[in-house]
Formats: structure tokens, C-alpha cells, sequence
């Protein structure tokens, strides 16, 4: 009961201060704001980390999926060289 009354005195108390000097509410304000920020700030990190396992097992898939992609794309480029330089090759040995 003593803590209640305590906590309800302390917030009646922050409350008629804001209420009559400006100044106080504008920290206050400005304290939430920072609160925010560095709420933000951690969650990012926590979420962005790469020493984070799920952070990592994250990366690693997208690396595997981008590496798979670039090797059908070589794969497709060097067969279509390959048959068009067979292409020129014949045609140049029909034309002699």
C-alpha cells in the first residue's frame, strides 16, 4: 500500500510540474523522444547483428540464393557464347 502511495504522490508531483512550467514539459517531451530513439537504435541492432544466429542463418540463405542465381546466369552466358561461337565457326569453314 506504502509503495502505491508513493508512486501516486511522485506522479501527481511530475504532473503539476509540467502543468505549470513549460520548460518541464518540453524535457519531458524531449526525454520520450529519446527514450524512442535508443529504443529504435536497440532494436535495430538486435535485429540487424550478424553475430545474431538468426541474423546469420539470414545472410547465409540470401548468399546461397544470390550465388545459385549468379551461377544459372554464368551457366546461361557461357552456353549461349559457346553456340555462337560454334555458329561463326561454321559458317566461316562452309564459306572457305
Amino acid at each position: 500500500m506504502e509503495l502505491n502511495l508513493i508512486l501516486l504522490f511522485s506522479f501527481c508531483t511530475v504532473i503539476w510540474f509540467i502543468s505549470t512550467d513549460e520548460s518541464v514539459a518540453e524535457f519531458v517531451v524531449l526525454v520520450g523522444e529519446y527514450i524512442k530513439t535508443k529504443t529504435r537504435i536497440y532494436w535495430w541492432w538486435v535485429t540487424n547483428n550478424p553475430r545474431n544466429p538468426i541474423v546469420k542463418f539470414f545472410i547465409t540463405r540470401n548468399s546461397y540464393k544470390e550465388a545459385e542465381k549468379l551461377r544459372k546466369w554464368i551457366y546461361e552466358e557461357r552456353d549461349r557464347n559457346s553456340s555462337s561461337i560454334e555458329q561463326s565457326e561454321t559458317s566461316e569453314e562452309s564459306s572457305n
